[in-house]
């Protein structure tokens, strides 16, 4: 069964490797062109690289920020990836952010680049190896999500879900059978909750 996912791109990179990715999985990703694109989409993608602030921005003045909220609020499908996941949090250093996940993201000591185990005994993501490639992240379990877990220095927070809205830090598309894994169910099962 194949399923359209909208994907947003919010950086100067990481959207390829998650166009086949996504493929890979039976769907059909597209580029959303204006705010009604974003909030129509059944699935959506919110990934990128590159600065927050530059992100924010350029979301703020395509007219995605309030469907983008609006999504996470009603529980739709909605994965966001790396940028995206920190896109999703109150704010990150002085700036905002979506402000669909209580709390901060915040400078790592060192980036955090390579394979590391995805963990959490109360997730409902699996537990696994996954490539990351961030330095910026969030340290506690936001408030009316779950977490998964990764050791960097000390904790942090590989992922949030609630619902059918997964935030990772740890790149799917780029994590082999572990990442094409989390997309299929995010695809195929999550929805059907």
């Amino acid at each position: 069964m194949s399923r359209r996912v909208a994907v947003v791109r919010t950086g100067r990179a990481g959207s390829a490797s998650l166009l086949a990715a996504l493929r890979r999985c039976g769907a059909e990703p597209f580029f959303p062109e204006n705010p009604g694109e974003v909030e129509a989409t059944t699935f959506l993608a919110l990934c990128g690289a590159g600065p927050f602030g530059q992100a924010m921005a350029a979301l703020e003045t395509a007219g995605f920020v309030e469907p983008l909220r609006t999504r996470i609020e009603y529980d739709r499908p909605t994965i966001a990836i790396g940028l995206g996941m920190h896109l999703l949090f109150e704010t990150c250093g002085t700036l905002g952010g979506i402000a669909a996940v209580p709390g901060e993201v915040g400078q790592l000591p060192s980036p955090h680049i390579g394979w590391n185990a995805v963990e959490g005994e109360d997730a409902t993501l699996p537990e696994g190896l996954a490539y990351f490639c961030h330095c910026m992240a969030t340290l506690t379990e936001p408030d009316g999500w779950l977490a998964s877990w990764a050791d960097h220095g000390g904790p942090i927070v590989a992922a949030v879900q609630r619902g059918t809205v997964l935030g990772s830090q740890f790149h799917p598309e780029l994590s082999g059978g572990y990442g094409e894994r989390i997309l299929r169910t995010w695809l195929m099962e999550w929805a059907s909750w």
